[in-house]
């Protein structure tokens, strides 16, 4: 009975190690094998190209939103949620309200620097750097301020704003933003 059940251990360990060696052979063989090309080198052009146009797009957005003359409607090209820097958030209309009732008085804006932009498919990101004077019940105000900026690509492809955060704004002649980090 003894070698029965020894010579049965053994036929069973026998069968296990050749299972292992034989599911050993066929993934070293399947990994062996040249895996086909996902994409094309001209497709990956033509990806890395709409990335380009997309990233240039987001540019000239974040241009017309923060580089506007005293009394211009810069309101119109923000998106649906902007949360000032006292953090409360607001709607368009709302800020549109705020810009034209008469508290705030516009004196212009400026794009100064576009520290990052991040391109998805339909989302992306940008951080920048930008002055912005006015009034705001009579009292002057000289700002630089840093504007963290969330996009989307509605269903013509066109890019959005539809988040916009504000910081506190710092006098122009205080240290500006900063450091920033670089992506790896």
């Amino acid at each position: 009975m003894r070698v029965s059940r020894l010579a049965s251990t053994t036929f069973s360990n026998v069968r296990t190690a050749s299972f292992a060696r034989e599911r050993f052979r066929v993934e070293r063989n399947r990994l062996r094998e040249p895996r086909p090309r996902l994409h094309s080198r001209a497709y990956s052009s033509r990806i890395m190209a709409s990335a380009d146009a997309d990233e240039r797009e987001i540019r000239a957005i974040l241009s017309r939103a923060l580089s506007y003359g005293a009394g211009e409607d810069m309101y119109k090209h923000w998106g649906e949620c902007i949360i000032r820097p006292s953090g409360n958030p607001m709607n368009s209309k709302m800020f549109e309200e705020m810009m034209t009732g008469g508290d705030v008085v516009n004196k212009g804006g400026e794009l100064l620097d576009v520290k990052i932009v991040d391109v998805g498919v339909d989302m992306a990101y940008a951080c920048s750097v930008a002055s912005a004077k006015f009034e705001y019940k009579g009292t002057p105000n000289d700002d630089v301020f840093v504007l963290t900026t969330i996009f989307k690509k509605d269903a013509d492809g066109k890019w959005k704003i539809c988040l916009a955060q504000r910081s506190t704004g710092r006098k122009p002649d205080e240290e500006p933003p900063g450091p920033w980090f670089t992506r790896d």
